[in-house]
């Protein structure tokens, strides 16, 4: 995909000052940490099991004979397992959402804080 495709795709995205809205930013980070994850999360897979190994009696040598050894023995899903996970929380920390959602409570708090002050000094009878 050329540098101009790429540009095309982001205007699609923006509205008339060149911002891209806050939901359109989470999903694109969302999917960027998805894109990651099914990289990097069978090279994880093949460290954690390096690392809990019986170093007596190793059954892995390195990274590359650990993933081939998942995969020959256990099959592709194995090197994913527990990726589900890894993914609902890629979405739940994503830092936009995170703070668009502590601006909503922050306002919601505030709005229910004005309401009962307002009406503790005006509905006293």
């Amino acid at each position: 995909m050329s540098s101009v495709s790429v540009f095309r795709i982001v205007h699609l995205h923006m509205d008339e000052v060149g911002f891209i809205s806050q939901w359109r930013a989470i999903l694109a980070g969302g999917l960027a940490g998805v894109a990651a994850a099914l990289v990097t999360y069978p090279l994880e897979v093949a460290e954690t099991r390096l690392v809990v190994q019986n170093c007596r009696e190793p059954t892995y040598v390195g990274v590359v004979h650990t993933l081939s050894k998942i995969h020959r023995g256990e099959g592709l899903l194995a090197l994913y397992r527990g990726f589900s996970l890894s993914l609902l929380g890629m979405f739940a920390y994503s830092y936009k959402l995170l703070h668009f959602l502590c601006v909503v409570l922050i306002y919601q708090l505030l709005t229910l804080l004005k309401a009962s002050a307002f009406h503790l000094l005006h509905c006293q009878s």
